[in-house]
């Protein structure tokens, strides 16, 4: 199932409208629309605002492999948004999302994101000092 087939099941189930969920969750409507015919995925920001609504983890919305199976798949944009790529998560991935989905509170996980954010920050500029001083080193021979 993917994640327009999850969102339309969860508005018919809650009877819930699309200009509703719009509403509740500050999405545009049209945004919400294209979600629903299967042309964006939604950020994270946008999965986490569309649990809340329906009040369900966000984690819930993860889109799984046909066979139901324990296997999480993620959904990547390629170039443009109608052309989607899968690939199977990572053990890791897997682990890093079981962690993240104990987390009580929305607080909590904005804090492990933000958290993520900086270390992934802090190794970019890492990497940009790396280079800096191999091009510094390899001018001055």
């Amino acid at each position: 199932m993917d994640f327009a087939q999850k969102l339309r099941e969860l508005l018919d189930s809650t009877g819930m409208r699309a200009i509703e969920l719009a509403k509740k969750t500050n999405i545009s409507r049209s945004t919400i629309s294209q979600y629903l015919s299967g042309a964006f995925l939604p950020k994270q920001q946008n999965i986490f605002k569309i649990a809340e609504a329906f009040n369900v983890s966000p984690s819930s919305l993860v889109i799984f492999n046909e066979n139901n199976t324990d296997e999480f798949y993620c959904k990547e944009s390629v170039s443009n948004y109608n052309h989607e790529a899968k690939k199977t998560l990572s053990a890791e991935e897997i682990e890093l999302l079981t962690i993240f989905n104990k987390l009580d509170t929305d607080i909590a996980k904005g804090k492990a994101i933000a958290r993520i954010e900086a270390l992934v920050e802090q190794q970019e500029v890492a990497k940009a000092n790396k280079r800096n001083k191999e091009s510094k080193i390899k001018r001055s021979c």
